[in-house]
């Protein structure tokens, strides 16, 4: 007969692939990679955002004639 808190003791036990993952994790998670992930998020994050040349029609007239035109299909 399986004694009570027996069962959520077997689901505690990480499964090999997990082990496997977390040795993965820790051999690339080194002080050196992390740098070099930060140096270039912060590059990335330096740059003005990417937007279009126009910008878009937000009036309510614009708004008006798209719902018109879907209407009318």
């Amino acid at each position: 007969m399986q004694e009570p808190g027996e069962h959520s003791a077997k689901k505690n036990k990480t499964s090999p692939g997990q082990e496997g993952l977390a040795r993965i994790v820790s051999e690339m998670e080194t002080d050196d990679n992390m740098r070099k992930l930060a140096e270039k998020l912060f590059a990335e994050w330096k740059q003005p955002p990417a937007t279009s040349e126009s910008e878009p029609d937000l009036t309510f007239e614009s708004f008006s004639e798209k719902i018109k035109e879907r209407n009318a299909q």
